[in-house]
């Protein structure tokens, strides 16, 4: 991966984690406030990016993680730096919210969601890791059948106890058939996401009865995240110190979830900032104010945070 590519890399992770938050910003809801141009463009668009492209760039990754470490050694890392962090915020949030069973899938979706649910994502890409060395081996030496069955799969979205969403497996095998064999960027790609981004959004404006399982897999979710690493590229070529917000980008990931329902049960008893005005600026802000907090602060937990965060 070239310089730029890491910076890229670090940018996408930040905007996409940063948006994906939005998904999940269900704190007190407002008879009224509704506000449907915003979510189709933040919320069912722009969030949309997240899953497959932080699961392209972990697959990406993983092929020289496991080439530079023993299988065992990289297993165990892999599980520190994503099963733990997961049953310890899963934990967490079942202590301050209430506990959910069976246990083991509150705290780390051994066969459904977590207390978290959007933490499951993690754990999909652990399962993943490990078959990371027979991945790799099936797409150097028979690539046409590993997309070919990676596309079926995705497209059956057959969801089962082994993986939870069938859009990361895709994304994940995809990303290591880009560590396998690289592809340039095609001529015009900011022309060509903009178009893509702005076609699905007023695709899901006029024709939201159409905007069902096959737009959202084979359209939406694949055209925004080659939007946002376009994005991701255009940042790290003029602004290559935004990577450092990638530092605190996993701690946000982790934390969100808690932190926002919080928010959501401070807000809900103040009744007095009620209103769709404050309402939709508490909305717009509370990641924003998060993040930027999380930043700030995270660096101060010294070694409990690096070892939460892993």
């Amino acid at each position: 991966m070239t310089s730029l590519q890491s910076d890229a890399a670090r940018a996408a992770r930040v905007v996409c984690i940063f948006f994906m938050s939005y998904v999940h910003l269900h704190f007190f809801v407002l008879a009224g406030a509704t506000f449907p141009i915003t979510d189709i463009i933040v919320v069912n668009t722009f969030s949309r990016s997240s899953v497959p492209l932080l699961s392209v760039l972990s697959g990406y990754l993983m092929v020289g993680f496991f080439a530079r470490r023993p299988y065992t050694q990289a297993v165990m890392s892999r599980g520190r730096s994503l099963i733990v962090p997961m049953a310890i915020w899963n934990l967490i949030a079942c202590i301050l919210f209430g506990f959910t069973y069976p246990i083991w899938d509150a705290l780390i979706a051994a066969t459904d969601e977590s207390k978290l649910v959007y933490l499951s994502f993690l754990r999909d890409l652990f399962i993943l890791s490990l078959f990371v060395p027979v991945l790799i081996v099936w797409a150097r030496n028979a690539p046409k059948s590993f997309a070919l069955c990676i596309f079926v799969y995705y497209v059956s979205g057959w969801s089962n106890f082994v993986i939870f969403r069938p859009q990361i497996v895709f994304f994940f095998n995809l990303g290591i058939l880009f560590a396998l064999y690289p592809q340039p960027m095609p001529r015009n790609s900011r022309v060509i996401a903009l178009i893509g981004i702005i076609g699905a959004i007023v695709w899901q404006l006029f024709f939201p009865e159409l905007s069902g399982f096959y737009f959202d897999n084979l359209y939406l979710r694949p055209v925004t995240a080659f939007g946002f690493w376009v994005l991701a590229l255009w940042i790290a070529a003029k602004h290559p110190d935004f990577g450092r917000f990638d530092k605190t980008a996993f701690a946000f990931f982790l934390t969100h979830g808690v932190i926002f329902t919080l928010v959501g049960s401070i807000y809900s008893r103040l009744p007095a900032l009620h209103t769709i005005p404050i309402y939709y600026t508490v909305w717009i802000l509370t990641p924003l104010i998060s993040y930027a907090a999380i930043y700030l602060l995270w660096p101060l937990s010294g070694r409990l945070g690096r070892a939460i965060t892993a």
